[in-house]
């Protein structure tokens, strides 16, 4: 096993071994959910919301291919 610092006094790393990356944890532990979430590695939170909108709007959204079972 490796004890060595990953960094030297002059704050260089070395190089990094089978014994190093097994110990390195899954971002989803580690990292906040708010990171999390602007990384794409955590769903945004949803919700369910009703809006009303002139048919040129509804219209312009199906040219750009967005897609809801409402629509």
């Amino acid at each position: 096993m490796n004890n060595q610092p990953l960094t030297n006094e002059a704050g260089e790393v070395r190089e990094l071994t089978t014994s190093d990356f097994e110990k390195f944890k899954p971002a989803t532990q580690v990292l906040p959910l708010s990171l999390r979430q602007k990384l794409n590695l955590e769903p945004a939170e949803k919700f369910s919301a009703m809006i009303e909108v002139d048919d040129d709007v509804l219209e312009a959204f199906r040219k750009i291919g967005v897609r809801n079972s409402s629509f």
